[in-house]
């Protein structure tokens, strides 16, 4: 491997884990009838400028950016609602240019008294270049990030996967956990 590709290979692996992780210190506190949100995208491929998420009410619109290839999680106070990945912006040049997924059915539902997830929303470049966006059930991996930001969170709420399926091993892996 050359120097260059060594050195892109780095710059890549160190923003993953500086500019796109949830810190202690930046945990949003909860206003009166909000509850938590872990977003959670996986890129692949396709990596996106800015993920657009809506959800029931008016004004509930919230955003991830300075997205690049991997993991990325963002912990945000939200109101109990349904919210939807509607838009996925391609690039910062382009800035009307976006894949409009609203109809994809990346719902994620959100309940008061819980860290909620509903999974990753994983961007990857199928054949022909055509991108695909699919949510997987990756509560592991949510789970140890959080224990490994946010362990005080953790104390107090519980991640609770929302998806359509429920998910045995999360509960499992927090009572064991916990003990």
């Amino acid at each position: 491997m050359s120097a260059q590709k060594l050195c892109l290979v780095l710059t890549s692996i160190l923003l993953t884990y500086s500019n796109n992780s949830t810190s202690s210190e930046n945990v949003p506190n909860l206003g009166s009838n909000e509850a938590y949100l872990l977003l959670a995208v996986h890129v692949h491929d396709v990596v996106p400028h800015k993920i657009m998420l809506k959800g029931d009410g008016l004004l509930s619109s919230e955003s991830m950016t300075d997205i690049v290839p991997g993991d990325q999680y963002k912990l945000i106070s939200v109101a109990p609602g349904k919210y939807t990945f509607s838009k996925i912006y391609q690039n910062k040049l382009l800035k009307d240019a976006y894949w409009n997924i609203e109809d994809q059915e990346h719902t994620i539902t959100v309940k008061p008294g819980v860290i909620n997830y509903g999974g990753h929303l994983i961007t990857e470049l199928g054949f022909g270049d055509i991108a695909h966006f699919r949510m997987k059930n990756r509560s592991s991996l949510a789970l140890e990030h959080l224990s490994n930001c946010c362990s005080k969170l953790l104390n107090s709420y519980k991640l609770d996967y929302t998806g359509l399926v429920s998910d045995p091993y999360l509960k499992f892996a927090q009572e064991k956990g916990s003990n």
